[in-house]
């Protein structure tokens, strides 16, 4: 789990260099409760998809392509 928890943390900086400043404080929230229990990796890409919604829409391309470098394709998660 360590290498997952590794990975959110390093794809939660690139978002929140990303984010629109209107939504700063409430993702900075989410992804500190978030890292605080055990998760999986289909909870985890389903918080980037939500989170990349709040990326700047000119950076928003780029940071998803980042982060499905790392995490593999968002779609495949499981709802």
């Amino acid at each position: 789990m360590v290498n997952l928890e590794r990975t959110a943390e390093k794809l939660f900086v690139l978002v929140n260099a990303n984010l629109k400043p209107e939504y700063d404080k409430e993702c900075n929230m989410i992804m500190d409760v978030f890292l605080e229990d055990e998760f999986t990796m289909d909870e985890l890409k389903r918080l980037l998809i939500y989170l990349l919604e709040k990326v700047k829409d000119e950076r928003k391309a780029e940071v998803q392509k980042k982060i499905e470098w790392e995490v593999g394709l968002l779609e495949d998660a499981v709802i």
